[in-house]
């Protein structure tokens, strides 16, 4: 399809665009999108840095085009695919990673935790632990511990585990296995008062191997010794 595109411009820089014809014709299926920048894209890295799936970012920004526009085939805002804002999650939760391997990364986010808390002889920093296959990071300070066993003389360490705060963890054995974060917390010493959380532990390892590890690399339970 060929026509003639007239375009005026006034004093105050207005552009006016006339066509040859008043009727453009395309096919239905034919869909365009400019690219998410700028601004917008600032804002979506902060829905999707958060929680926010993807593919239910690009159904809710799909959902709220005009009848009219989608019927024009424009994405624009959205992206020809879900893939568009997979993308810029990635972008936004990559923001503060020291390095783009996640294994250099964690280990130079542990030495400079370390390194701010200098009065913590046997146990500095916040992350303890790391390893990446299976993915398993445990974190605690030389604080939250005593503070259990100041409070463990009398209560129980409880245990809670959830998906919801963590992506889908890299491919271990050529399987995909989700990443669980692992909450060991103790009751407040007020009555009303919210739990304590004393020590985390990320891990796509979801066997009893690797809970015990985590409680007893968090002192929880003694570790062992053979002779």
């Amino acid at each position: 399809m060929s026509f003639k595109l007239t375009m005026l411009t006034d004093s105050d820089r207005q552009v006016l665009m006339q066509y040859g014809n008043n009727e453009v014709f395309h096919k239905r299926q034919l869909t365009a999108s400019r690219k998410i920048t700028g601004s917008l894209r600032v804002e979506a890295k902060k829905k999707l840095k958060f929680g926010q799936p993807p593919l239910k970012e690009y159904w809710d920004r799909m959902y709220n085009i005009p009848k009219e526009i989608y019927s024009a085939g424009n994405r624009s805002n959205v992206g020809k695919s879900h893939a568009v804002l997979r993308q810029i999650g990635t972008e936004a939760r990559s923001q503060g990673q020291m390095d783009k391997d996640l294994h250099t990364s964690l280990l130079a986010l542990k030495e400079k935790l370390q390194k701010e808390t200098p009065n913590s002889k046997n146990t500095p920093g916040f992350i303890q632990s790391i390893m990446i296959d299976p993915f398993n990071v445990i974190l605690f300070t030389e604080d939250t511990i005593r503070l259990y066993h100041q409070l463990a003389k009398k209560d129980f360490l409880f245990w809670d585990a959830t998906g919801s705060f963590t992506r889908q963890s890299a491919c271990t054995h050529g399987k995909e296995k989700p990443v669980y974060m692992y909450t060991a917390v103790t009751r407040h010493p007020t009555k009303g008062k919210s739990p304590i959380p004393i020590a985390w532990m990320l891990s796509n390892d979801h066997t009893t191997l690797a809970p015990t590890y985590f409680l007893k690399k968090s002192g929880f339970i003694p570790t062992m010794s053979h002779h």
